[in-house]
């Protein structure tokens, strides 16, 4: 029979003396990519301003050099900390299955770290019972999301009223040595944008610079970090995967809409015509069972009363709170745009007017809402000096909104007012 011996490390600030445990009675876990902020609830009993704590439930991978303390009622001051490891060997030498932990609290390649209590000396400015806050970043979670929509109805025929079913579900990963109970969850994500795609050489506005070639690829931009709420309260075991749902909404009514992002139809000398994408939009409120942000991630589109009929896969977008779901259905042939330069010519000193025209077809036998998407294609300052449909700039981007009427075409024109620098 093998025996076992025990060794023990300190891993510490300044050692200290145990005294009574002190548990979390809340948790709320804000969990990103790979790492997680974790924020418990304790009450904490002050015999001397000066006062030692231990801390049984706090986790193995919890990176003490974040740790901190606080409390509405006044500051609390986090002296030192210090943690006890433990290290188990077998009283046989040679023997294979001896286990090895460091101070640092690593994954030997033979076990798993033994952790225990975390020991802490806090400083307050007076004694007695309070609750006080803690707050650590751990590594060991992440999360992803998937959206399953079903379309009922026919997007194609006009006539046809359409609704949607929006599933979305949540998987999160805890590989920590902890588990979290009735914890309040929230994620971090970004709406990861795609890598630019190539495109073909056109009319270039962008005369600042001799480099400035507009069919190279554009460098993605930074992505932008967003917070979401979780509805549900989570139980996330430790060393498993935890599935919820995030939001779910069913046979809620839905519109149409059609898509045209001018960076899709280069200028060129001549006219090239192309099908518009056909959008789905829903709003994102309480009425229809969702008005809570939801992070961007892949999606599964399916037609039908029955998610029999898988009709492709694509990305949803990052949506705000009471903003409108964007369902892109892909190309279609019932709405058809071009795009062309009219010419440029110089207005005032340090500045000239460039005049652009997008033609719609509407092939439909309805009238079709559509919606035009222009980012002008250069770092200049520029404006908007004439429209011939109306529209919304937000940052750089211009949005024009175009009712085509039953089989027929549309022209949309307007002109830019672009300022060159001046040295």
């Amino acid at each position: 029979m093998r025996g076992r011996a025990m060794r023990r490390f300190h891993v510490t600030g300044l050692v200290l003396l145990a005294v009574s445990p002190a548990l979390a009675q809340s948790t709320a876990v804000t969990v990103g990519d790979g790492w997680a902020v974790v924020r418990e609830e304790r009450t904490l009993a002050f015999s001397n301003v000066e006062q030692a704590v231990t801390l049984d439930d706090v986790a193995a991978e919890a990176d003490l050099s974040s740790l901190v303390f606080w409390s509405e009622r006044e500051p609390i001051q986090l002296l030192s900390w210090s943690r006890e490891m433990l290290v188990h060997d077998s009283d046989e030498p040679g023997d294979e299955e001896t286990r090895t932990w460091t101070p640092g609290g690593k994954k030997s390649d033979k076990g798993v770290p033994v952790i225990g209590p975390l020991s802490c000396r806090l400083l307050a400015e007076s004694t007695g019972s309070r609750t006080v806050q803690m707050a650590y970043l751990m590594t060991g979670l992440t999360w992803r999301v998937s959206y399953n929509v079903l379309v009922r109805g026919d997007p194609s025929n006009e006539q046809e009223r359409i609704s949607v079913d929006l599933d979305g579900n949540l998987m999160v990963m805890n590989a920590t040595s902890k588990t979290f109970s009735n914890a309040l969850l929230r994620i971090v994500g970004s709406d990861t944008a795609a890598e630019a795609e190539q495109a073909e050489p056109g009319i270039l506005m962008m005369d600042d610079s001799p480099l400035a070639d507009l069919w190279l690829k554009k460098k993605a931009p930074t992505p932008v970090s967003f917070l979401y709420n979780v509805p549900s309260r989570a139980f996330l075991r430790a060393h498993a995967e935890t599935e919820m749902s995030l939001v779910a909404s069913a046979r809620k009514p839905a519109d149409r809409l059609y898509r045209l992002i001018t960076a899709d139809y280069p200028l060129n000398e001549r006219e090239q015509t192309k099908p518009l994408h056909r959008v789905i939009s829903l709003e994102n409120a309480p009425s229809y069972g969702v008005g809570q942000a939801l992070p961007a991630g892949p999606a599964r589109i399916f037609r039908g009363s029955y998610r029999a009929t898988l009709a492709q896969q694509a990305w949803f977008a990052h949506t705000p709170a009471s903003a409108t779901f964007r369902i892109d259905l892909g190309p279609t042939e019932s709405v058809l745009g071009s795009r062309r330069s009219l010419g440029r010519s110089p207005v005032v000193a340090g500045a000239y007017e460039e005049q652009f025209s997008v033609l719609l077809e509407n092939r439909l036998s309805s009238p079709a809402d559509i919606e035009i998407e222009d980012e002008p294609a250069t770092s200049l300052q520029w404006e908007i000096v004439r429209a011939s449909a109306p529209y919304v700039v937000s940052g750089r981007r211009i949005v024009f909104s175009v009712e085509a009427s039953p089989k027929s075409q549309v022209d949309v024109r307007y002109t830019l007012r672009v300022r060159e620098p001046t040295y």
